[in-house]
C-alpha cells in the first residue's frame, strides 16, 4: 500500500505530468481529489480555486461553476474564499457587485472577468451596473493583466480612469461600448493619453445605442485620415473591433491613427463606411500591421478586400469567413503586395476565389504555411500545375479535390445505385495512376501537420426526391456532402508515395469514399510516427468495418477514429446553430401546434427541425476538443440536450458559461 503510494506522488512530483493530469479534470473532479487526504488536497486545491466563474445572483442554475453567488456571499462562502483567495488567478462574474466582496486576501489574481457576454448582446436594458463599491475593490487587485468589463453604464471617463490607476501593468483590456462612448477614450487626456505602458491587446464591443443612420464622408474625414499624427503613440499590437457598425467614424479614425505598433487587426462588421479612408489610415500610420482577421456575420463586399489587401503589403496572415466576397482582382493585388511574406490563408467557403486562386497560393507563396480553403479543385489541374512553392512550409492544407475516376463505386452511403456519369469514367488502371500522382504532389509537402480533403457540410438543402442522397452533383459531391470522385488511400493507389509526411497528425477524410482498412492503417501508423486521428474513418451513420475496429482495438489505437467534426473547432468560443429570427410571425388566430415546415427543414416560426439534436447518442463526443467554448447557441433548435448531455457539456467544456435556449420560450422544462 505505502509503495502504491509512493509511486502515485511520484508521478504528481512531476509539474508537467501534473498540470496535464488537472487540464483534463473539472470542478467536479477536483473537489473529489481534495477529499482523498491532505497530500492530494495540497495536491489539487490551487487548481480548484484557480478560476472562480459565478453566475448572477438570478442566475443560478448552472450547478456546473465552483460557486453559486448564493454560497459566495454566504458567510461560510465568504470566509472559505478568503481562506483561499491567494490560490485565485481567475476571477469572472455577471454580476459587477460581486467584485466589491473580493477578499484581500486575492493577492495573485490576474484575470477579471465582469458582465454577461450574453445580455450584452441580447438585451441592454436589464444590466447591472458597476457600483463604486466594485470600482474601489478594483483597486486591490494591481496584478491583474488581463481586463475585461463587457458593458460601462457608469461615467465612461471615471471607469477608465479607475483601470489605469488600479491595473499599472495590464496586458489585455475587453470592453463593451456605446457607440456615443468611444469620443471620449481618444480625445486630449482620455485613456489613449494615460494607458497603461504593458497594455497589447485591446477589444472593443459595440452596442448601439442611436438608430442607424449612414455618415457621409466629408474632406475632414479625409484630412484626418493623411495628416501626421501629432499625439505620442499606444503600445497596443492586437486591437479586435466587435459588432462595429459605428455612426460616427470620426473617433476610430482617430483611434487607429494612434496605434503605430498595431501588428493584428480583427474586424467584426463593416466598421467604416469608405474603405479607402481606412486604408490610408492603415498605410500611413500602422507600419507593422500583418495580420488580418475578418469574423462578420454580415456581408463584406469587393472593395473591402481589395482596399485591405492595397492598405499595405507583406501581409502574413488573412483570415476570412464566407461572408467575405474576395474576388480574383482582390487576389490579385494580395498577390503583388504579399507574394513573398503571406503564411496563413484561411478563407472559408472560398465564395469568390476558384482553381486559379488556389494554384496560385500553392505554386507562388514560398512561406505559406496555413492554406484552407473550401472550394472544389479537378485533379487534373492539381498535378499538373507546377511545383509547389510552399513544399517545405505548408504545415495546414485544406481543400476538396474531385474529378478522381472512381469505377469500383457502384453504390452510394445509402446503398442506392449510382448513376454511370460520372463515375465510371475511366478504369481502375487509369484511376490508380491519377491518385498515384496526386499522392507523389501530396507527398513532398514534407512539413505537413493537418491534411484536411473532406468536407464537413451540406452542399444543398435536401429536397423531397433527395432525402437519401440518391444523386451526385457535376463534380462528383453527394447532395448531402459525400464525395465519391476522390482519393480512396490504398495501398494499391500509391498511398506509399506519401511516406515523407514524418509530421502528419492529422487526416480528414470526412464524407470520403475511401478505402482505409487494416494494411492502410498498419502503414500509416508505421510511417507517419505523429499520426493522432483520421477524422472520418467511420463516417457518421455508416457500419463501422468489424476488421478494423478490432485492430484499433488490439493495437491500442482507439484514438485514430475520429467521426466527422470540424478540425479547426478547437478555438470556438462562441457557436450559434440557432435561428433567432421568425420566418413567419404568427398571428392570433394561429395555434404552434398547428404549424408547418417549409422546405429547409423550419417551422414557420422560425423552430428547425432538420438540425443537430446534441444528444451522446449522436455522436456529441467528437467536440469533447472545444475546450474553450463558452456559448452554444440552440435557439429554436428541436435538441434533444437532456441531463447527461450537460453533465457531459460541464466536464468536457470547462469554460461554458451558458447554452442559449436550453429551455426554448413556451416548453414545458
Amino acid at each position: 500500500m505505502a509503495a502504491s503510494k509512493n509511486a502515485i506522488l511520484s508521478v504528481f512530483s512531476i509539474p508537467e505530468l501534473h498540470e496535464h493530469i488537472c487540464h483534463h479534470l473539472n470542478p467536479h473532479d477536483f473537489v473529489a481529489c481534495v477529499q482523498v487526504n491532505k497530500t492530494f488536497c495540497a495536491l489539487f486545491l490551487p487548481f480548484l480555486w484557480h478560476t472562480v466563474n459565478l453566475p448572477s445572483i438570478e442566475n443560478t442554475s448552472t450547478d456546473h461553476f465552483i460557486l453559486t453567488s448564493g454560497r459566495f456571499l454566504s458567510h461560510d462562502g465568504l470566509a472559505t474564499t478568503t481562506r483561499n483567495g491567494h490560490l485565485i488567478k481567475s476571477f469572472k462574474t455577471e454580476d459587477p457587485g460581486l467584485v466589491a466582496v473580493l477578499p484581500d486576501s486575492c493577492i495573485n489574481l490576474y484575470r477579471l472577468c465582469i458582465g454577461d457576454r450574453v445580455r450584452f448582446e441580447r438585451a441592454t436594458s436589464d444590466r447591472p451596473s458597476v457600483t463604486p463599491e466594485a470600482l474601489a475593490a478594483m483597486g486591490r487587485n494591481p496584478g491583474v493583466k488581463r481586463f475585461r468589463m463587457d458593458i460601462i453604464d457608469s461615467d465612461i471617463n471615471d471607469f477608465m480612469d479607475t483601470v489605469v490607476r488600479s491595473f499599472p501593468i495590464l496586458e489585455s483590456l475587453t470592453i463593451g461600448l456605446k457607440d456615443s462612448q468611444l469620443a471620449h477614450l481618444v480625445k486630449p487626456g482620455g485613456f489613449f493619453d494615460n494607458c497603461p505602458p504593458k497594455l497589447r491587446k485591446l477589444t472593443l464591443t459595440f452596442c448601439e445605442d442611436r438608430p442607424n443612420t449612414t455618415v457621409e464622408f466629408s474632406d475632414k474625414m479625409v484630412s484626418l485620415a493623411t495628416q501626421q499624427q501629432d499625439r505620442s503613440p499606444v503600445p497596443i499590437t492586437t486591437l479586435k473591433l466587435e459588432r462595429c457598425k459605428t455612426f460616427n467614424n470620426f473617433p476610430l479614425i482617430d483611434m487607429v491613427r494612434r496605434l503605430a505598433s498595431l501588428e493584428t487587426l480583427h474586424l467584426d462588421n463593416q466598421a467604416f463606411d469608405d474603405p479607402q479612408v481606412f486604408a490610408e489610415v492603415l498605410t500611413r500610420h500602422c507600419p507593422r500591421l500583418v495580420h488580418l482577421n475578418l469574423f462578420t456575420s454580415s456581408c463584406y463586399n469587393d472593395n473591402y478586400a481589395m482596399s485591405l489587401f492595397g492598405a499595405r503589403t507583406g501581409w502574413k496572415t488573412i483570415k476570412a469567413p464566407y461572408s467575405v466576397h474576395i474576388s480574383p482582382l482582390s487576389f490579385r493585388l494580395l498577390l503583388d503586395h504579399s507574394t513573398s511574406t503571406l503564411e496563413h490563408f484561411v478563407y472559408e467557403r472560398s465564395s469568390g476565389i476558384g482553381e486559379t486562386e488556389a494554384h496560385q497560393l500553392l505554386t507562388r507563396f514560398e512561406n505559406l504555411k496555413t492554406c484552407a480553403l473550401d472550394l472544389w479543385c479537378d485533379v487534373a489541374a492539381m498535378i499538373q500545375s507546377p511545383s509547389w512553392a510552399c513544399a517545405r512550409s505548408l504545415a495546414t492544407f485544406r481543400i476538396v479535390i474531385n474529378n478522381i475516376p472512381r469505377p469500383d463505386i457502384k453504390e452510394n452511403h445509402n446503398k442506392r445505385p449510382l448513376g454511370e456519369e460520372p463515375l465510371h469514367q475511366g478504369t481502375m488502371d487509369e484511376s490508380r495512376k491519377i491518385q498515384k500522382q496526386l499522392y507523389t504532389r501530396l507527398g513532398t509537402l514534407t512539413q505537413l501537420e493537418y491534411l484536411i480533403l473532406g468536407t464537413d457540410f451540406n452542399e444543398y438543402h435536401w429536397g423531397e426526391d433527395d432525402r437519401e442522397g440518391r444523386y451526385t452533383n457535376d463534380i462528383g459531391v453527394n447532395v448531402n456532402g459525400y464525395q465519391y470522385e476522390c482519393l480512396d488511400f490504398t495501398l494499391e493507389s500509391g498511398l506509399t508515395e506519401m511516406a515523407g509526411l514524418k509530421k502528419l497528425k492529422v487526416l480528414d477524410v470526412t464524407r470520403m469514399s475511401h478505402r482505409i482498412r487494416v494494411p492502410e492503417l498498419e502503414w500509416m501508423t508505421k510511417n507517419w510516427p505523429r499520426l493522432e486521428t483520421i477524422i472520418g474513418l467511420f463516417p457518421h451513420g455508416d457500419t463501422p468495418d468489424p476488421e478494423v475496429e478490432a485492430w484499433l482495438e488490439d493495437n491500442n489505437c482507439a484514438r485514430l477514429n475520429e467521426r466527422d467534426t470540424c478540425l479547426v473547432a478547437d478555438q470556438l468560443e462562441y457557436v450559434s446553430l440557432g435561428n433567432e429570427d421568425n420566418v413567419h410571425p404568427l398571428r392570433e388566430d394561429q395555434d404552434a401546434s398547428d404549424l408547418l415546415v417549409n422546405d429547409v427543414g423550419e417551422c414557420v416560426n422560425g423552430c428547425c427541425y432538420n438540425c443537430l439534436e446534441f444528444t451522446l447518442a449522436s455522436g456529441q463526443e467528437v467536440m469533447a476538443a472545444w475546450k474553450k467554448l463558452k456559448v452554444p447557441d440552440v435557439t429554436r433548435m428541436s435538441h434533444r440536450i437532456r441531463v447527461p448531455e450537460v453533465k457531459w457539456m460541464a466536464k468536457h467544456w470547462p469554460h461554458l458559461e451558458t447554452i442559449m435556449d436550453l429551455f426554448p420560450p413556451g416548453a414545458r422544462v
